[in-house]
């Protein structure tokens, strides 16, 4: 048997089982493999010979081990579109709509950086420091030049701080708290920049409000990270962390156990307490478990795939739309509503009956729980002394901070230590205004909201 069709073969028993993994290995040949299928519909990397992007295939490989850590950064150099074209990472943009002058920006820097490199004297001209191979210096100063540099580059926007996932309580091992341990496991699935909790109307070229970071140089504080942004809430409760291993009876069970511990109340009968949005209290708890928008999307795409039958993830690209149809969206909801009626006939039947029979709605309860099992697996739930409901990082407890952070697609979870803050990690939450920017865009058009924070991560 060749290696493909062993790993198609897992591909195959993992759905079976319906295993609910985070920590896969097969992952990275999963997606070559996915490239090589003739009814491919994920997108290709532009550069030849790469596979992704820098950022991606970090998150993407964090389920492989290396000896030393450093070679889990400088292996993929070879294989990014970062690695593989310098230029790259000195030319994003925001939304990843490149017009055909920057196009011929890029063209032109690539062909004076090959020039260089091949004539001069400096073999890596045009390539950023933080990301030429130096085993002269030791794995936390790789690590933390390496993330300054994704948060400084351009648009400089903080999608690396999603990757912030603690195994252990932060800011132990050296390692700065803002700084992903991307030789780590995984513990939970990051939340790709569908929301724009940071963003804001009409915002400059570089969004990220960062302190003491300049493109050339030292930081005067290279272990600090100084954001801009504003305070939102502060947790008052927490769940047990969610734990799934397989089959979506355990989703059922995890998901009615944490309402009980974080509500004091059962899940069925349905609660009549109303959210502070109005909406029923058990519809944006099972909102805020699925990532809302986010999870709906998942849900619909594994559903499709389950339907296409193939070994190729099929988008639903539906979900490909303006960003007022996004925020309008209320899929999340509807999906909520069904898994919720499910949950009281599976009760009424005496545990008889598991599904409608109905294939549009069973359809819906599995998009709901793949959904579920995606975001909510080594998260906690979370309650806010404003009455939020969210699910956020496991090292999460009651006391730490819901914030804002300009250029961050999610809120984020911190914690204050004196005279600075620990970044425990990014969070959603049960909150459309938060969510899609429009309190940042009151705080940043001065028409009141919260006042703006510097936030001194170590």
């Amino acid at each position: 048997m060749s290696f493909f069709d062993l790993l198609s073969s897992l591909l195959i028993l993992s759905r079976w089982k319906a295993e609910i993994a985070l920590d896969r290995p097969w992952e990275l040949w999963q997606k070559i493999l996915m490239t090589r299928q003739p009814n491919n519909t994920t997108g290709n990397s532009e550069t030849e010979g790469s596979i992704g992007s820098f950022l991606y295939l970090l998150e993407l490989t964090r389920t492989l081990q290396a000896t030393d850590s450093r070679d889990k950064i400088f292996a993929l150099l070879g294989i990014c579109d970062e690695g593989l074209n310098p230029v790259l990472a000195l030319t994003q943009v925001t939304g990843g709509d490149v017009s055909w002058r920057l196009r011929l920006i890029r063209r032109g820097l690539k062909k004076v950086a090959d020039f260089m490199s091949e004539h001069g004297t400096k073999e890596d001209f045009g390539r950023p420091m933080a990301m030429r191979p130096d085993y002269r210096k030791d794995a936390v100063l790789v690590y933390r030049d390496l993330t300054r540099f994704l948060i400084r580059r351009q648009p400089r926007v903080l999608d690396v701080l999603e990757h912030v996932s603690h195994i252990e309580q932060p800011g132990t091992g050296g390692y700065p708290s803002w700084v992903p341990k991307w030789f780590e496991r995984r513990s939970c699935m990051v939340m790709k920049g569908a929301f724009f909790a940071g963003f804001w109307e009409g915002r400059p070229p570089y969004i990220a409000d960062l302190r003491d970071s300049p493109m050339h140089g030292e930081s005067l504080r290279p272990d600090v990270l100084s954001l801009g942004g504003y305070h939102v809430d502060v947790v008052s409760r927490t769940g047990e962390p969610f734990e799934f291993v397989s089959g979506y009876q355990n989703v059922m069970t995890a998901i009615s156990r944490s309402f009980l511990e974080l509500f004091e109340m059962p899940f069925i009968p349905r609660p009549r307490t109303r959210y502070r949005d109005g909406s029923p209290l058990d519809v944006a708890y099972c909102k805020a478990l699925m990532a809302g928008f986010l999870g709906a999307a998942v849900g619909r795409s594994h559903l499709l795939t389950l339907q296409h039958g193939g070994f190729t993830p099929v988008f639903d690209r539906s979900v490909i739309k303006p960003l007022v149809s996004m925020e309008k969206d209320r899929s999340a909801e509807e999906m909520a509503e069904v898994f919720l009626g499910l949950l009281a006939l599976i009760v009424e039947s005496g545990g008889t009956r598991l599904e409608y029979g109905d294939g549009e709605r069973d359809g819906k309860v599995q998009m709901f729980l793949a959904a579920a099992a995606t975001y909510a697996s080594n998260r906690r739930a979370f309650m806010t002394g404003d009455g939020r409901v969210g699910i956020g990082p496991r090292m999460m407890r009651p006391g730490d901070e819901l914030v804002v952070l300009f250029g961050g697609h999610l809120p984020f979870v911190v914690r204050r230590r004196g005279d600075h803050h620990l970044l425990i990690g990014s969070c959603f939450v049960s909150d459309d205004e938060l969510m899609w920017g429009k309190i940042t865009d009151v705080v940043k058009r001065g028409r009141g909201g919260p006042p703006t924070v510097v936030y001194d991560f170590q």
